[in-house]
């Protein structure tokens, strides 16, 4: 069973390696302890600010719940939701980097990247 390891650093500057394994649900692994990747995202109504401040998990968590919805359709395994989510992660936090507080809010924002990916 062939494994691939992708390592993203976060702000903490510790290393997270996601683990993919044939039909296994993609996890990140920290030490010994598995994260659900796609679960706990609860950015969807902050601002730019917001997203700005949270961390990455948190951001792809909530990018993960907007590319479930709006890719629905192209979404046929949990390795599409993850390039799906990724991306829109990026889109969104490069968007929100002049952010001010109140405005924009991340959905607003993820509508606005959504249709920029679609193109």
């Amino acid at each position: 069973m062939k494994v691939r390891r992708f390592l993203i650093a976060v702000a903490s500057c510790t290393f997270l390696v996601l683990l993919t394994t044939g039909a296994q649900t993609l996890q990140w692994k920290k030490d010994s302890e598995y994260i659900e990747w796609y679960k706990g995202g609860n950015l969807h109504n902050v601002s730019g600010l917001g997203w700005q401040e949270a961390s990455q998990g948190n951001r792809l968590a909530t990018a993960s719940d907007f590319a479930a919805t709006a890719f629905a359709d192209r979404v046929n395994t949990i390795e599409d939701l993850y390039l799906f989510a990724n991306e829109l992660r990026a889109c969104i936090t490069e968007a929100t980097q002049e952010a001010e507080r109140g405005r924009p809010l991340v959905s607003e924002t993820a509508a606005a990247c959504v249709l920029l990916m679609e193109q």
